[in-house]
């Protein structure tokens, strides 16, 4: 039975640095860390925290990769996430991608992902398929689609125009994630599983 832990935030920050710092080597000169999981589960929360943690690890976010929701989990994004940034960084290279202006619905800026010893990828797709030759550690974090989503629209509330419209975007999306982790079998390939329903998104 695959195991999902009952810990604190702080709890399962520390349980995903000592996996991440002990339990396998690194990948070329770098230790890669994803964590994937349900839209409100507490992912960006849970990098940002591991990324001080680290020295300041440099933190790629998923949903810049995607081009607005249609482009979201799409084979393009997977190979962006491949080509630009895994493969170059574990070559001791600099990776790079153009990021996603969410609020004017076009691209925005070229992003660098500095070297450095660690490399944190967050959002929903992080442990697809293709990061998996990559990862050193794939946290999953899970939580009910009902407090994700309370979440989300919590955060978000004063960020978008149209609520009503983002509300229903939102619906929409915990279905696709539902379909999406299911064909890549996420859960069943990480290494450490968490229930989100005791963090506290900031």
């Amino acid at each position: 039975m695959l195991k999902v832990h009952l810990q604190s935030f702080d709890g399962a920050c520390s349980l995903a640095l000592e996996h991440l710092t002990k339990e396998s080597p690194p990948v070329g000169t770098i230790k890669i860390l994803a964590i994937d999981g349900p839209a409100g589960a507490g992912k960006t929360t849970m990098a940002h925290s591991l990324s001080i943690s680290l020295g300041g690890a440099p933190i790629v976010h998923m949903d810049e990769l995607y081009r607005g929701w249609d482009d979201a989990l799409t084979p393009r994004v997977a190979a962006i996430l491949r080509d630009q940034i895994l493969v170059p960084i574990t070559q001791s290279k600099i990776g790079s991608y153009r990021s996603w202006d969410w609020s004017k619905e076009r691209e925005g800026q070229r992003r660098t992902v500095s070297r450095h010893s660690y490399l944190i990828v967050e959002g929903v797709g992080s442990a697809q398929r293709v990061m998996r030759p990559f990862a050193t550690t794939m946290v999953w974090i899970d939580i009910p689609a009902s407090i994700g989503l309370a979440r989300v629209l919590e955060r978000d509330r004063e960020k978008v125009e149209d609520f009503a419209r983002f509300e229903m975007q939102m619906r929409s999306w915990q279905g696709r994630e539902i379909l999406h982790f299911e064909s890549e079998e996420t859960f069943q390939s990480v290494h450490l599983r968490f229930s989100g329903e005791l963090f506290i998104e900031s």
